[in-house]
């Protein structure tokens, strides 16, 4: 009697992530590079209220409210969704630097300009 994995080999494969052992799936890949980019993003954002408002280094000196949290998270995740959309989270097959750097530039002026008509708009 075959197992699932033995007909999943013999259908070619089809099991989600399959491939040789010790091998990452794609979905492995892409969720580390969202979470990771989620993160640097975070910490980012946090840093830059840090040197403006928290450091004293510009005259302001606050604490970070415990509400911003939720907005910084939710900006990151915006941001991430932004790079998803630009392709910048697929596996191409090939793909010229200069392609790479332009996706890139595009995701953060369009998040950029997100960000600061959200500013405006929720002042």
């Amino acid at each position: 009697m075959a197992t699932v994995e033995d007909q999943e080999q013999a259908a070619g494969g089809a099991r989600f992530g399959a491939g040789p052992p010790g091998t990452k799936s794609l979905f492995t890949r892409m969720s580390f590079l969202w979470l990771l980019d989620v993160c640097c993003l975070s910490v980012s954002l946090y840093l830059g209220w840090w040197l403006r408002l928290g450091s004293g280094f510009f005259g302001g000196v606050g604490v970070f409210p415990p509400h911003r949290w939720a907005a910084l998270v939710g900006v990151s995740v915006l941001w991430t969704l932004i790079f998803h959309f630009e392709g910048l989270y697929r596996r191409p097959k090939v793909i010229t630097t200069g392609g790479q750097i332009l996706s890139i530039a595009k995701s953060i002026t369009l998040g950029y300009l997100l960000l600061l008509a959200m500013s405006f708009a929720l002042k």
